[in-house]
């Protein structure tokens, strides 16, 4: 299961997005994982003339590996539809590092259609 919440601002604009949903990976090798999600995806727009929101659904596949004893790479693509309100494909590569098998921290470069960005965060495995 995983959860995503990135609020951002552009100028004036507030757009905040949420995902949850499944996700899951098959090893094709020792060091090397085929990983995939599937969820709800939900944006909410407010600025000065606009306050709206939609919701609709995404899909993600991609590799995952382990390049030293605690550094993990991982870059892949991601479709999100949102019905009527459009869709789009971004592409996506990222770094992790893992301080033990439960606690990590990375960041990630995605491009899409209309944007690309950066994030940084931590993650939580259980």
């Amino acid at each position: 299961m995983f959860a995503e919440y990135v609020p951002q601002s552009v100028a004036s604009l507030d757009i905040d997005s949420m995902a949850v949903g499944f996700g899951g990976h098959y090893g094709l090798s020792g060091n090397l994982d085929l990983v995939g999600k599937f969820g709800w995806f939900q944006v909410d727009l407010s600025g000065p003339g606009i306050d709206g929101e939609d919701d609709g659904y995404l899909v993600e596949a991609g590799l995952r590996g382990r390049v030293a004893g605690s550094v993990e790479l991982e870059g892949g693509a991601r479709y999100l539809d949102l019905g009527d309100g459009g869709d789009d494909t971004s592409f996506y590569a990222a770094g992790r590092y893992h301080f033990n098998a439960m606690w990590a921290v990375g960041a990630e470069y995605r491009n899409g259609s209309d944007a690309s960005s950066w994030f940084a965060g931590v993650r939580v495995s259980f």
